[in-house]
């Protein structure tokens, strides 16, 4: 998908990838359904992060993040997932789960990882003591490239400019600017974990061949540029980015730092996509 899509187009194209995934991992479409169907969630359930863009761009994602709503007035959360884990087809795989140091779960089911939150316990809320809200989420995500939410529930896509068709803050940084902007409203001191977001800026731009903003540039120039990187070549490759198609100025002034790191590391370097 080059083309701006629609609305109804992104509701299409995502929930026909779901669907088909479901059905072709039977274990992860009965644990998604379970959720899904759970009178105390009601389809309040969303799948955001980084499969919403693979499947428009029809890349391979790396793994299904997903927000539910829970009504906890009649229900604690360990009761919930007491009901979900309990069908005989998926029970065994409940020791799998496991609760990430943020705050969210994560379990790999038939080959795939996923990352799944209560609503109020995703980062942005549990850490910062916000309100919590759907669209508070994609209010408080690091790029324009993630704020966007396909919810199963009446088909809604939570967008931070809350615009149903093309020219949304999610759109307008993929299909139109085809630029990877700093969420706006955001300096660059505000992004939280910024090494980990100046790779993920990398790997989003060489992925969907988007060119870095200047912020974003600044982002991950300050980012590797940092003293503390000791083996840039690692950490490169523990990234999953293809540095083959970035042109990369590196100039050190080191020469027995540089011999003692797998790559010259500097103050001074240049990328370019």
């Amino acid at each position: 998908m080059t083309q701006v899509p629609t609305h109804s187009e992104i509701l299409q194209k995502v929930h026909y990838n779901l669907n088909q995934l479901m059905l072709e991992k039977p274990k992860l479409g009965i644990f998604l359904r379970r959720i899904q169907y759970h009178w105390a969630v009601r389809d309040r359930l969303g799948l955001f992060g980084g499969a919403i863009r693979d499947f428009l761009f029809n890349k391979k994602f790396k793994d299904l993040d997903f927000i539910f709503e829970l009504d906890r007035k009649y229900i604690s959360l360990e009761e919930f997932w007491d009901y979900v884990w309990n069908d005989e087809r998926i029970k065994p795989e409940r020791e799998k789960m496991k609760e990430t140091n943020l705050g969210g779960m994560i379990v790999n089911l038939d080959g795939v990882p996923i990352d799944i939150w209560e609503l109020k316990d995703t980062y942005c809320f549990k850490v910062k003591k916000l309100e919590p809200s759907w669209k508070g989420v994609v209010e408080n995500v690091p790029f324009e490239s993630d704020t966007m939410i396909v919810r199963f529930d009446n088909e809604v896509i939570e967008d931070r400019s809350n615009i149903w068709s093309s020219g949304g803050a999610f759109t307008q940084s993929l299909f139109i600017d085809k630029k990877l902007f700093i969420h706006r409203g955001k300096e660059i001191h505000q992004i939280d974990f910024p090494k980990k977001n100046a790779l993920r800026a990398l790997n989003i731009c060489q992925k969907y061949n988007l060119k870095p903003s200047d912020k974003t540039q600044k982002l991950i120039e300050n980012f590797l540029s940092k003293k503390d990187i000791k083996n840039f070549k690692t950490l490169c490759l523990s990234s999953n980015i293809d540095w083959s198609k970035a042109k990369i100025k590196i100039a050190s002034s080191n020469k027995e730092e540089d011999e003692k790191s797998d790559c010259k590391i500097s103050d001074e370097l240049e990328i370019t996509f």
